[in-house]
């Protein structure tokens, strides 16, 4: 079902008070996030899980920093599915991904608003498992932490609309549900693994809502605490203290080093074009280092990004939430895992 901007971001407004217990969610609520590599089909399963028409949030999305909340009715219960950038979003950074998802989670887990399962997409149409996709799933598994692993869906995508032989796609999952650096310690952990739509768009909505109802049933042992939540509302540690954080930093500081590197050979390929009076050279080479001198100046205010306690976050929660009129200040909440 379609719907007008302007009800969008304020169906958003509401979604969001909710989940980080700004107002009180109702007592059968059930928050879900949906996770994967961009085009793994987060959309398409949370508008067939909901019913929602979710294509307005495109273009919209910046209103929440690349977050998105909708909901809808599974089970008899009021479900909310978080739709999350990935973090191989050319749109968002991983620094921005990070510290926005550390934000909401954190807050909503200090105000006692718990998450009940996460969805994790992946597309089996993906013939291998990039870098940047292995990175995000070690980025997944330092925000959850193990022990979340039972309330994980494992869900891969573009069964029907993939030309390859069925058999080739049945194998290709298993070396994703077994690989050491991929799905392996999920599974293996006790996320449960579904081939969603796996009969074309028609299965869409049931299949949705099968692993919806799945993690709904899976929250019912014991609330979901995600590493990353532990970390900073428990432990009070700052952002780039955590699990998560420090693989971030990790990244950045392989592109610092990097980038670096490539600054002093562009010193050197200057000298000798100066000693030449190549001055077409050297323009050229100044292009280049001022490129790679912005590169630099942007990891270290990335890099800033993660320095954040949870105080610092009560007052970032306030920036990211549009027009809100609540002050930004931390309730009673948990103190302990």
């Amino acid at each position: 079902m379609a719907i007008a901007a302007e009800d969008w971001i304020n169906e958003q407004k509401r979604n969001f008070f909710k989940f980080t217990g700004r107002e009180r969610p109702s007592d059968d609520a059930v928050f879900i996030l949906v996770m994967g590599m961009t085009g793994s089909g987060k959309s398409t399963f949370i508008a067939q899980a909901t019913g929602k028409d979710v294509t307005v949030g495109h273009g919209l999305s910046s209103c929440t920093s690349g977050i998105s909340i909708y909901n809808g009715k599974v089970d008899g219960r009021s479900v909310y599915l978080i739709d999350t950038p990935g973090f191989d979003d050319t749109h968002v950074s991983d620094f921005d991904t990070l510290q926005t998802l550390a934000t909401y989670l954190s807050i909503s887990y200090h105000r006692n608003v718990y998450v009940h399962g996460i969805v994790l997409l992946h597309s089996i149409a993906s013939s291998r498992i990039t870098g940047s996709a292995r990175r995000a799933i070690a980025m997944f598994q330092a925000l959850c932490g193990p022990t979340t692993n039972s309330n994980v869906a494992l869900a891969t995508t573009f069964w029907a609309s993939s030309s390859e032989p069925r058999s080739l796609l049945k194998a290709r999952e298993g070396q994703l549900v077994s690989d050491e650096s991929f799905f392996g310690p999920i599974a293996a952990g006790g996320a449960r693994a579904f081939r969603h739509a796996e009969h074309g768009l028609p299965s869409g909505p049931a299949s949705a809502r099968r692993i919806v109802s799945h993690l709904i049933k899976q929250a019912r042992v014991a609330p979901v605490v995600l590493d990353i939540q532990h970390e900073l509302v428990n432990k009070r540690l700052r952002l780039d203290q955590t699990a998560a954080g420090r693989i971030a930093l990790g990244a950045a500081a392989t592109v610092v080093s990097a980038t670096k590197h490539r600054i002093e050979d562009i010193r050197a390929e200057l000298c000798r074009a100066s000693q030449r009076n190549d001055s077409d050279t050297v323009g050229a080479l100044m292009e280049v280092k001022l490129d790679l001198d912005q590169r630099l100046a942007d990891v270290a205010a990335a890099n800033r990004k993660l320095a954040l306690n949870m105080q610092e976050m009560a007052a970032l929660e306030q920036s990211l939430l549009v027009g809100s009129p609540y002050p930004p200040t931390l309730e009673t909440g948990n103190e302990s895992r």
